[in-house]
């Protein structure tokens, strides 16, 4: 049963995640709905004038599978072996961080947000750094102008 989770998030949710948690992100953050779902777009927000202050809004990050199987020993295991957990590792290392389309944005998001929550983890956490992915993190913190990963 756990494989066949796994199997829907590595081929399905993962890319799901990233939108519905970007979403709830930015929406906490600016105030307003998410008017455009274009990856490369400034994002918009309703206009502010003659708006009362709002209410602060809280967001809250939904665990990620990842994370949740990385809190055990048998968890991990099974999600290095089961999972595009070592094949998220490899795209992160050999990707560019000038990424310009869609598709290559959404993998890399995917992978970010994936490779975050297991590192997130004591087992995940020794497991990243032996990959020595802290440098490709910062590579796209850095460099990369179209993912909310920077700053």
């Amino acid at each position: 049963m756990i494989r066949e989770e796994l199997a829907y998030w590595d081929t399905t949710f993962n890319a799901q995640y990233v939108i519905f948690i970007e979403t709830k992100l930015f929406s906490a953050y600016s105030g307003g709905s998410l008017l455009t779902d274009d990856y490369f777009e400034r994002r918009k927000t309703i206009s502010t004038t003659n708006r009362t202050k709002k209410k602060k809004v809280y967001a809250h990050v939904s665990t990620h599978l990842y994370r949740q199987l990385c809190l055990h020993y048998e968890g991990f295991i099974l999600l290095r072996t089961e999972s595009r957990l070592e094949q998220y590792a490899t795209e992160l290392k050999q990707h560019r961080t000038n990424c310009i389309n869609i598709n290559e944005t959404r993998t890399i998001k995917e992978a970010l947000w994936a490779l975050a929550h297991t590192a997130s983890t004591e087992y995940g956490y020794a497991w990243f750094m032996e990959k020595d992915l802290l440098p490709d993190f910062l590579r796209f913190a850095e460099e990369c102008q179209n993912l909310s990963v920077r700053g």
